[in-house]
C-alpha cells in the first residue's frame, strides 16, 4: 500500500492573547481535519491554538515561539524576528520528518513557509485570506508604527514564490491576477464547516437545556449571532435591528455570541434604547466548541456583513454563514459577496447590506412563518452544506488542484 503523503501545517501568527475562538480557529481546525479525512499525515507547526494542537490527534506538534526576552517587543517586531527562530524550529523538524508538502496559513510579515520550501525543496502552498497590506489601511486602529512598505514586501515574497495559493473568494484571485500572480497557480475554495459536528439533530438535548436554563421558551423565536463585534461584521447595524425588531415583534429573542471591540458600545446603545434585557442574551467569548451548542438553541441566523469601506470588492468568506447553515435552520443575510453566491433565495433571505428596516422586516416576516416553511428552508442550507461544503470536500479540491486534476 502507498503511505500517505505527509503534509506540513504551519500558522505563524502572533497574538498578544491566547486564540481560543473565531472565525480563524474555526478554519484552522477545519482544514486541519479536512487533511486527515482525506488521508493525509498532518504535521503541524504553530504559534497559536498550541492547547488544541497539544491534544490533537496528528504526527507531530511544534509550537513555534520567539525567545522569551523578544516577546516583550512590540507584535509587529515579534513577527519580523519570528522568521529567524521560527525557521530554525522548523529545520529541526524537516531533519527528522519527510514532507511532500508545506501549507502555511499566511500571517502579517512572515515567510516561513518560502524559506523552508526553498531550502528543502518542497512544494509551498499558500492560504491567502486577504491582503495584510489592505488591513493595515483599512481595519488597524494603532497607526504609529505600520511599517506598510516592509509588510507589502513580505506579502510579495509569499505570493510570487508559492507553488500554490489557495484563496476563499473570486475577489481575492482577481486581486492576485492584478498584482501579477498567474491565474493557473490559484484556487478559488469557499470556506466550509463539519456538518457532523453542526448537527441540529445531534445537538437537540444541548438545545433544550440552554433554552432551559435561559428562560427562553417554546414560543419564543431565537435569532442567532456569532462573531467579532467589530463594524464589517455589521454590529452597528444591529444595534438598530434589534430595538426594532422588538418592537414589532414581543416573542423575538436574540441570542449574540462573540466579543470585540465593539462590544461596550453595542450593550451601551442597546441599554440606550431601553431594549429589554430579558430579550437579549450576550454571551461574551466562547471557545470554539461552545459555540454548536448556543447555536444549537437558535430558531433563525442572522449575517448583516458590511462592504468595504473603501469601495474595494468585498472578499471574505464567512465561516459562520457555512456553519448557520448546516444546523438546519433559515438564514438572513446581507446581499454582497460569495454571502449572495452561497445562500440560494430557497434557503433563507438575502438584504441590502445597509438597510437596517429591511433586515427588520426579514426577521419579523420570518417569525411568523409557517413552520413547515421554515423547516423547509433550514434543509435546503444543510443540503447545501452536504452537497458542497464540508471541510473535508474543501481540502480534497485543494488535493486534486495540487495534483493537476482539477
Amino acid at each position: 500500500m502507498k503511505p500517505a503523503q505527509s503534509v506540513l501545517y504551519v500558522r505563524t501568527d502572533i497574538y498578544a492573547q491566547p486564540l481560543v475562538a473565531g472565525g480563524s480557529v474555526s478554519h484552522t481546525i477545519g482544514v486541519i481535519d479536512g487533511f486527515k479525512k482525506c488521508g493525509y499525515r498532518i504535521l503541524i507547526a504553530s504559534s497559536c491554538m498550541e492547547n488544541y494542537f497539544k491534544t490533537a490527534d496528528i504526527a507531530a506538534f511544534v509550537h513555534l515561539r520567539n525567545p522569551r526576552i523578544f516577546r516583550l517587543l512590540r507584535t509587529m517586531f515579534n513577527c519580523i524576528i519570528s522568521n529567524i527562530f521560527f525557521s530554525v524550529q522548523l529545520i529541526k523538524l524537516l531533519k527528522k520528518e519527510k514532507i511532500d508538502f508545506i501549507y502555511q496559513r499566511y500571517s502579517m510579515l512572515n515567510c516561513t513557509g518560502v524559506l523552508m520550501s526553498t531550502v528543502k525543496k518542497i512544494p509551498f502552498i499558500l492560504e491567502y485570506n486577504g491582503s495584510e497590506t489592505w488591513v493595515q489601511k483599512n481595519w488597524t486602529t494603532h497607526k504609529k508604527i505600520r511599517m506598510l512598505w516592509l509588510i507589502d514586501l513580505f506579502e510579495r515574497i509569499n505570493i510570487q514564490n508559492a507553488t500554490f495559493i489557495i484563496v476563499v473568494s473570486q475577489a481575492l484571485k482577481d486581486e492576485l491576477c492584478v498584482r501579477g500572480i498567474k491565474a493557473q497557480k490559484i484556487l478559488v475554495n469557499p470556506n466550509g464547516v463539519d456538518p457532523i459536528i453542526f448537527d441540529s439533530k445531534k445537538l437537540e438535548k444541548e438545545r433544550v437545556a440552554l433554552r432551559t436554563e435561559n428562560a427562553i421558551s417554546d414560543s419564543d423565536f431565537v435569532v442567532g449571532f456569532v462573531g467579532t463585534f467589530n463594524k464589517w461584521h455589521g454590529i452597528e447595524l444591529l444595534s438598530e435591528i434589534i430595538p426594532d425588531s422588538l418592537k414589532k415583534n414581543k416573542s423575538l429573542f436574540f441570542l449574540m455570541i462573540g466579543d470585540g471591540p465593539l462590544f461596550a458600545l453595542f450593550k451601551k446603545k442597546l441599554i440606550d434604547q431601553n431594549v429589554d434585557s430579558r430579550r437579549v442574551m450576550l454571551t461574551g467569548l466562547v471557545s470554539h466548541e461552545q459555540v454548536r451548542t448556543y447555536l444549537a438553541a437558535c430558531d433563525a441566523f442572522i449575517c448583516p456583513t458590511q462592504p468595504n469601506a473603501d469601495g474595494s470588492k468585498f472578499f471574505g468568506s464567512p465561516t459562520k454563514l457555512f456553519e448557520y447553515m448546516s444546523l438546519e435552520k433559515p438564514v438572513i443575510a446581507s446581499d454582497i459577496g460569495q454571502l449572495a453566491e452561497i445562500l440560494k433565495p430557497e434557503c433563507g433571505i438575502l438584504v441590502p447590506s445597509a438597510d437596517a428596516g429591511r433586515f427588520v422586516d426579514a426577521i419579523t416576516h420570518l417569525a411568523t412563518k409557517d413552520v413547515f416553511e421554515k423547516k423547509r428552508m433550514g434543509k435546503c442550507a444543510r443540503d447545501e452544506i452536504i452537497n458542497n461544503y464540508s471541510w473535508q470536500q474543501h481540502v480534497a479540491r485543494i488535493s486534486a488542484f495540487v495534483k493537476g486534476e482539477q
